[in-house]
């Protein structure tokens, strides 16, 4: 028996339990989805076991050694080579040499110049780099590839996304065996199939994203952050990209006296729109002319149109491929397990392997092959490999387990058709609460079903809860957890979260009606009053360490609107909820010798480096004014009462008090709270 990386019960099979993995998104990411079988680990071991603790460079050249023959390495070889597709050969398109008088040596001290500039360890300025490869980079057949205002073009002929010109040079000018392999190569094809890699999803975001930065007040109009993660058809994504790219190069490439039908003007504007997450839901891709793709040679083609059924049908196309190949400053990257969590490993700079490496990714999410380099990743370094998220998150998700043990009315639902936590409420209603990216950026979902038939079939209506300001830096076992708790007792739960409470309401019998607008009604007034005592509790107690903490003592202020004040050494927090709450926290500060330092990550530090303000309490009265009048009610006596005289710094108290010296919390709310 094994037992579980995460909970440690004991399992069956090796990684994670099936409890623990309802709960894998949040905490190590979508990736557990992708985890290879037991045989699919062994039969890559055969291949790498006998270089296990060997250079990267040698278990690389058994990988190859094992695929030398297979299609995915031999798609990009150049057709005049005598490399045949399915019967159709390109044209070898003559190069006047005229037009590049440039010998052999020439070129080659060229490129050696390059590689030493660009591919070295001492990194040019970008002026130089922008000017260098504006320049170009020369290839074999004649052909060069530059890049101007980052977009690459190859002789003429622009390749999309990001390329590792790094890793190209460095090809370029091997050893004299590798420069001969690289005449066989098709550099362009090769370099365009890794340029969709890292293409924009469309021409959409990009307009999208100008239009914010002329037009930054509107940007929440535009951008939603509670969008899902993965969109409906996200196993094709890469694929989608690739066919909106080949339209042009087929059209070149074709042998004189055929022509592409005209099919392509119309596929890849919608094809687009596939691409696009969190749109299109409904609809599917046009149909693919599957007969004019296999021209190609591409082993991927066939593969896909195997997996969908000739065109008609999609059968694993929303399943998560996941991220594999990237490239990063010039260098081609493969994701792999290292210590549990995903890093990425630079390529050596053999053509031949991307090649490889490109069409297992390209294949269909379920196809072995595209299964065989997802094994590549997992095992690399360790051949039991596993995804394990860190020591807190393990806690967390056993303290979620022992309450789910331990209480009646909450159980997991480990199989299909909705997995995830069912928990009854003392309201008699039901709940589904699911792992995963929910309402702005939230961990979780939470559905409210009527019975628990529909909360098995996970049909029930969805219920807007977020996590709070700060929330974040929680475990996700914990987030969960108090969503689970709040859940079991949801009447109590109402008061804090407006949407539980409109979904209870509105699904009670009519018997409790009656009771359930009281419940409403305390719900606004505990709103107003929370909302008030955070002017008359919070800020003074805010006050009181700003005026007791000693000089070179620091604050952390969030650079954005909402988020959480922190200080240094000192336990004390609190949420910073709006603008307004911002400007009455930065008059405190400054009134009472605190100044600004600069932008520290995400937050700006405020260090105390003078002394208060002289004649402090006119200044408080002159601050506190304005949000009195705002916020109070008739007959309250003046805020500023509420702050006392500063202390001299020669009379600082020893330390602070043990009520200052905790986060400040004024209700559940601070945890998460409703949309």
């Amino acid at each position: 028996m094994s037992e579980c990386v995460v909970c440690e019960k004991e399992i069956e099979n090796k990684g994670w339990c099936s409890r623990c993995e309802l709960f894998a998104e949040a905490l190590v990411g979508p990736g557990v989805s992708g985890r290879p079988t037991e045989s699919e680990r062994a039969e890559l071991e055969e291949v790498l076991g006998s270089d296990r603790g060997r250079t990267s460079e040698a278990r690389w050249r058994s990988v190859l050694a094992a695929h030398a023959d297979s299609v995915d390495v031999q798609w990009f070889k150049r057709r005049h080579q005598g490399v045949e597709r399915r019967g159709t050969v390109l044209d070898a398109e003559s190069v006047d040499e005229s037009a590049f008088p440039l010998d052999d040596e020439v070129i080659e001290n060229g490129l050696q110049l390059l590689r030493q500039r660009l591919a070295g360890r001492a990194r040019p300025v970008p002026k130089e780099t922008r000017r260098l490869l504006q320049r170009g980079i020369p290839f074999p057949d004649g052909g060069w590839l530059n890049c101007i205002n980052h977009v690459w073009s190859m002789n003429g002929e622009i390749i999309p996304g990001k390329l590792p010109y790094v890793h190209i040079l460095r090809a370029l000018t091997g050893t004299a065996k590798e420069q001969r392999q690289l005449q066989d190569f098709d550099f362009s094809l090769l370099l365009g199939v890794i340029g969709t890699l890292s293409m924009p999803r469309n021409r959409a975001h990009r307009r999208r994203r100008r239009y914010q930065m002329a037009h930054w007040r509107e940007i929440p109009l535009f951008h939603r952050g509670h969008w899902e993660a993965h969109g409906p058809l996200e196993g094709t994504t890469l694929f989608f990209s690739w066919v909106e790219w080949i339209d042009d190069l087929l059209r070149s490439r074709l042998a004189e006296g055929e022509r592409l039908p005209n099919w392509m003007q119309g596929v890849t504007g919608p094809w687009s729109h596939f691409r696009d997450r969190g749109r299109y839901r409904n609809e599917m891709p046009p149909e693919v002319p599957w007969a004019a793709f296999a021209e190609l040679g591409m082993p991927w083609v066939d593969r896909w149109d195997n997996e969908t059924n000739g065109g008609t049908e999609w059968h694993s196309t929303e399943q998560w491929s996941g991220p594999a190949l990237v490239v990063n400053r010039g260098r081609l990257f493969l994701r792999m397990l290292r210590g549990g969590i995903w890093k990425k490993v630079p390529l050596p700079p053999w053509p031949e392997l991307w090649a490889l490496l490109l069409s297992w990714q390209l294949s269909p999410p379920e196809h072995p092959a595209h299964r065989r380099l997802r094994t590549l990743q997992w095992i690399w370094d360790d051949p039991v490999g596993e995804l394990i998220p860190s020591e807190q998150d393990c806690r967390a998700l056993g303290l979620l387990h022992s309450v789910c043990e331990a209480n009646d009315r909450c159980e997991y639902q480990e199989g299909s058709p909705a997995p995830g936590l069912i928990v009854e409420g003392t309201s008699g209603l039901f709940y589904h609460v699911q792992c995963g990216r929910g309402p702005h950026s939230a961990r979780f979902r939470v559905s409210g079903c009527t019975s628990m038939e529909q909360a098995n079939q996970g049909e029930g209506m969805a219920i807007c809860i977020r996590e709070g300001p700060g929330v974040g830096r929680l475990p996700a076992g914990d987030v969960i957890t108090s969503v689970v708790l709040a859940l079991m007792d949801d009447l109590r739960a109402q008061e804090n979260l407006r949407p539980l409470a409109e979904f209870i309401r509105t699904n009670r019998s009519r018997e409790y009606q009656q009771e359930d607008d009281r419940i409403q009604y305390r719900i606004m007034n505990r709103l107003h009053i929370a909302g008030r005592q955070r002017w008359t509790r919070a800020f003074p107690g805010l006050y009181e360490v700003l005026i007791r903490l000693p000089l070179g003592s620091a604050m952390l202020l969030p650079l954005e609107q909402r988020g959480q004040l922190l200080f240094v050494d000192n336990r004390f927090s609190m949420i910073i909820r709006d603008e307004e709450e911002r400007e009455l926290v930065e008059g405190l500060a400054r009134a009472t010798g605190w100044r600004p330092q600069g932008e520290d990550g995400e937050q700006i530090r405020w260090l105390r480096n003078d002394v208060p303000f002289e004649q402090v309490r006119h200044w408080l009265v002159e601050l506190l004014g304005p949000f009195q009048r705002r916020h109070g009610q008739r007959g309250d006596p003046p805020w500023w009462t509420l702050y006392r005289e500063p202390f001299p710094h020669g009379n600082l108290p020893d330390r602070i008090p043990d009520a200052l010296n905790q986060p400040f919390a004024d209700g559940p709310e601070d945890l998460f709270d409703a949309a």
